[in-house]
């Protein structure tokens, strides 16, 4: 049984900030700059900005500091940023209506594109309650809410436009989606183009166990009853009353965490796998929990999680000074926790079952809608299709366009190095077509798939395949790289500029170059891709020391620009052959996705 455990100690600190009570939930930028707010009495609902070092940000109101909602009567604001720039503001109103929500630009003015038929613009008043935490799917606000009108008597998972309206595309064209009486009804959780709502549940017969619970929706609004049971995960049930957990994401599994009342337990971490299956080898049966860190209680946990599943946990513990005084430290620890490696050989390849991990049309792995023109989409692929969440280095993927508005290309590629001049998928407007992609993971676990066109295209990728992290040192196994152009007969990449004459056969080097050693390489894989070919023909790649065989790698027809994946033996001179087996010139381009040891 693994357990988890206080991997360091509490880092203790102040923040002094401007006199707020009912502060909200933190807001970081990727500049490192922070967001944060409170109700300020006598003033109202007060957002302050700062920059990656703690000073106020002058861009934002002058001074760092805004008004966003101006009265006495709000309480408990919470803050959302939207992905276009700017804020949502949703505070509690203790007047009519119960709630209105903010919008500010990144300059801190109010945004007056939101609710812009509102007594005020840029303020939305909302006739009943949100629940729990909402959160953004673009600049779409989706929220967890109740309606004072006695003709929407449910609790609704609810979506609304980027113009404050609700979103008549969600639901059933009226933005709404009652929540089933089995599934949650607290915060939302926007990952990977689907919404998870999470909750507490409670038995209805003895003996009344409690458990938090998470339940999956599609971004349309659909709940997935592949995930869990009947489209709800189930926490660990226990006689203590469970709240409504907060959802993380790391390292392929999900984490709920949450407290337990009337107990000796108040901090409860559940963990679940992709699927909704409660995780039995973390912590106590899927469970860990932590009523004292460091020998003393502690409570008002908040919660982080590094890529690497680790979770990161903020905490105040009381001080008794003497009878009349006391004070509260803040804390952080962090856990540790072991994760189950896949057995077998650094490099070595397990295959799969296909299992389609991505489809823009249907909100799978991302949101409904295509691959803007020049974007790039981040895909979660470990912990998913049968990848292990942590102890893979790469993936073997069949990627397909549909329906693209124009010609274009799609690059794959780890998601921590930029996208390169390399290209895995080449189409014309209005082509359905597919390549395999051998794609090296970033560290998070992610791929990002880049639209290299100038109108916007559906894409969808089942995985066929991953090769096991570590250093390779077996013959055979696989090393894998980021993408990288080694040959290019346009630009003179590789080879000179020029087309490669009918019946040629070109001398390629590959071994050093695109991060292949200058020794050691047996083989390599490579996409291939044939452009401008004046007429129909094939293209045969093999290794430098041997005759062209009677084999090929890649069929066109004139003009046709097509790749194909390529495993190839290198030469004892670390060199491949191209031949074009057409009776007029083509070009040929050529990028490395990695190398197998010789």
């Amino acid at each position: 049984m693994r357990r988890s455990r206080p991997d360091a100690g509490p880092v203790r600190g102040r923040v002094c900030s401007r006199p707020q009570r009912w502060l909200s939930n933190v807001v970081t930028e990727n500049d490192g700059a922070v967001v944060v707010g409170g109700y300020v009495p006598g003033t109202g609902v007060v957002v302050n900005r700062y920059t990656a070092t703690g000073a106020p940000d002058t861009s934002f109101g002058g001074d760092g500091s805004v008004v966003a909602l101006s009265s006495d009567t709000y309480e408990f604001p919470r803050i959302v940023k939207r992905t276009s720039g700017g804020y949502l503001i949703i505070s509690l109103n203790l007047g009519t209506p119960p709630y209105r929500v903010a919008a500010l630009t990144n300059s801190g003015a109010l945004d007056t594109s939101w609710a812009p038929s509102a007594s005020v613009p840029g303020v939305l008043p909302f006739d009943g309650y949100f629940h729990g935490e909402p959160a953004m799917d673009g600049d779409k606000l989706v929220a967890i809410g109740s309606f004072l009108d006695a003709s929407l008597p449910e609790i609704y998972l609810m979506r609304f436009t980027a113009s404050g309206a609700l979103d008549p595309s969600f639901g059933g064209g009226d933005g709404l989606i009652p929540i089933p009486s089995h599934a949650p009804d607290g915060g939302v959780t926007v990952h990977a183009g689907s919404y998870y709502v999470t909750s507490a549940y409670w038995q209805q017969e003895e003996p009344y166990d409690s458990a938090m619970t998470v339940a999956k929706f599609s971004s349309t609004g659909v709940l997935d009853t592949s995930f869990g049971t009947s489209g709800v995960a189930y926490g660990f049930l226990d006689e203590d009353i469970a709240s409504e957990g907060r959802l993380f994401f790391a390292g392929g599994y999900l984490y709920l965490v949450g407290t337990r009342c009337c107990g000796e337990t108040p901090l409860e971490i559940n963990r679940f796998s992709a699927n909704g299956l409660l995780d039995t080898s973390y912590g106590d049966g899927g469970r860990l929990l932590l009523d004292t860190i460091n020998g003393s209680e502690a409570s008002g946990v908040a919660v982080g999680v590094q890529p690497n599943g680790q979770l990161l946990l903020a905490f105040n513990q009381l001080e008794v000074l003497n009878e009349m005084d006391y004070v509260y430290h803040t804390g952080v620890v962090r856990l540790f926790h072991e994760v189950p490696l896949p057995e077998g050989v650094p490099g070595a390849m397990v295959p799969l079952a296909p299992a389609r991990i991505l489809d823009t049309r249907t909100g799978l792995g991302a949101p409904v809608g295509k691959i803007a023109a020049g974007a790039s989409l981040d895909l979660a692929v470990a912990g998913r299709g049968g990848v292990p969440s942590q102890g893979v280095s790469a993936v073997v993927l069949n990627v397909t366009v549909t329906e693209p508005g124009a010609p274009g290309y799609l690059t794959v590629y780890p998601s921590d190095v930029d996208a390169s001049l390399a290209s895995n998928l080449n189409f014309n407007a209005g082509q359905t077509i597919p390549n395999l992609v051998t794609v090296k993971l970033g560290a998070d676990g992610h791929v990002k798939i880049k639209n290299g066109s100038w109108l916007g295209a559906h894409v969808i990728a089942d995985v066929a395949g991953y090769y096991l992290a570590g250093t390779p040192t077996d013959p055979g196994t696989f090393v894998a790289l980021p993408p990288s152009r080694v040959l290019d007969t346009r630009t003179g990449t590789g080879a000179p500029t020029g087309k490669l004459g009918a019946g040629a056969a070109l001398n390629l080097t590959i071994a050093g170059q695109a991060g292949v050693p200058a020794s050691g390489a047996g083989a390599v894989i490579v996409n291939v891709t044939v452009t401008e070919p004046g007429a129909p023909g094939y293209v045969t790649v093999y290794p430098s020391n041997v005759s062209a065989p009677n084999a090929s790698n890649l069929n066109f027809v004139a003009g046709q620009t097509i790749p194909n994946l390529v495993v190839v033996k290198l030469g004892p001179d670390g060199h491949v052959k191209l031949t074009n087996g057409s009776w007029l010139g083509t070009h040929l381009i050529g990028d490395v996705a990695g190398y197998f040891l010789a």
